[in-house]
């Protein structure tokens, strides 16, 4: 039993609020009592949301240290500007990877709609509304990078359909997921094609967006840019 009312208790009249996995504890899975498709959904988001925070709480330890050698260079007189950006880098992922974990939870709590996690191979990775009030987070298989990615723009399209937040360009939605997903796991998006000729970080400019690019047939493609 739950030892508190389940936060989806008014979907289910038919079931007491404190009954765990609708009294089916030896077939489904229901960590929180929030809603996600099936116990597999459950699982992956987890899973996800506790790698994203134990990365914050890595960043945390960063921060300090580069707050500590701040105040140690400033007390000798020496320039700290590069301190001060490194600073200011790691505190904008912080914030970036605070707001994925309560957007995993919106979407683990909506009632509008459900999501569903589709791990898959090659270059297929996509959020698609595959029902009127399913959609289907197609992510690339054992690439937590970019889950993070593709959850970021759940994300994103939950809060403008459903939560009444500002429309964003395609290439704003891409800038921030992959900043999300820079801010998580650096070396997943520092191997991508890029021919922008800058250097990823924790606030993705758009020339870097439209810097990347895909090869078929031996041409490039850039996904993010229609006029190249």
């Amino acid at each position: 039993m739950w030892l508190s009312v389940d936060p989806l208790a008014d979907k289910y009249p038919s079931i007491s609020p404190y009954a765990y996995c609708a009294w089916n504890p030896m077939k489904l899975v229901d960590p929180d009592g929030k809603m996600w498709k099936d116990s597999t959904d459950a699982k992956v988001a987890t899973e996800i949301r506790s790698s994203v925070m134990q990365r914050i709480s890595d960043i945390e330890s960063s921060i300090n240290s580069c707050q500590q050698k701040i105040d140690k260079r400033m007390a000798k007189g020496k320039n700290v500007d590069e301190q001060l950006f490194q600073l200011s880098e790691l505190q904008n992922q912080k914030l970036l990877l605070e707001d994925f974990v309560k957007g995993i939870d919106q979407l683990g709590q909506s009632e509008d709609v459900v999501f569903t996690f589709n791990p898959t191979r090659g270059d297929y990775h996509e959020v698609s509304l595959d029902m009127s009030d399913e959609y289907s987070i197609n992510y690339q298989s054992g690439n937590d990078g970019n889950l993070v990615h593709e959850t970021t723009h759940a994300i994103q399209l939950y809060r403008i359909n459903f939560c009444s937040a500002k429309s964003m360009s395609t290439n704003e939605m891409e800038m921030n997921a992959y900043s999300t997903q820079y801010s998580f796991m650096p070396s997943s998006v520092s191997v991508l094609y890029n021919d922008s000729g800058i250097s990823p970080s924790s606030k993705m400019p758009l020339a870097w967006v439209k810097g990347l690019y895909l090869i078929r047939n031996g041409k490039k493609i850039y996904p993010y840019d229609e006029n190249r």
